[in-house]
């Protein structure tokens, strides 16, 4: 009788890897959400100034199967009311180079705070993965959950009953 309770026990402990895979996926949205509502709330305000690009690198990241991913950073200077900013490692897209002139957006209030053009493409990334992950743990869970009450059921059948 205890080897069957410890059984039972093992595998309902095995849902909770899943279920981890569903609250990743659940933080991720609600991050995407926020990120995505924060920068609305700031375009709402935001004005557009030009800004120079002082200097332009390119930064990579390889994964396992050999993709690599490009990024572009700038340091940037910019002028609003008569006073300069610069602001440092700046996200930019991949045509630009040093010297160029690109349109930034800031915050009136705090002209220090500088942002390129905001764009959905890291909103949508995100629900992607996280969507995946919740997707993936939802139905290892269904899968789990199905399978320990078939067990119980068995464990609980009399010997005739048994497939």
């Amino acid at each position: 009788m205890a080897i069957r309770d410890e059984k039972i026990t093992t595998a309902k402990w095995i849902v909770i890897v899943p279920i981890i895979f569903i609250i990743i996926g659940a933080v991720m949205g609600f991050f995407a959400f926020k990120q995505k509502a924060d920068n609305e709330s700031f375009m709402k305000t935001a004005l557009q100034v030009s800004a120079t690009c002082n200097n332009v690198w390119m930064t990579t990241s390889t994964d396992d199967d050999g993709y690599t991913d490009y990024y572009y950073h700038a340091d940037i200077e910019y002028e609003y009311n008569g006073i300069k900013y610069q602001k440092s490692d700046m996200d930019i897209d991949e045509n630009t180079i040093k010297g160029d002139t690109i349109t930034v957006y800031i915050d009136p209030s705090n002209p220090s705070d500088a942002r390129y053009e905001y764009t959905q493409t890291d909103f949508v990334m995100m629900l992607i993965v996280g969507g995946a992950f919740a997707a993936v743990g939802l139905i290892t869970t269904i899968a789990l959950v199905t399978v320990i009450k078939k067990q119980n059921a068995a464990v609980d059948a009399q010997p005739w009953e048994r497939e």
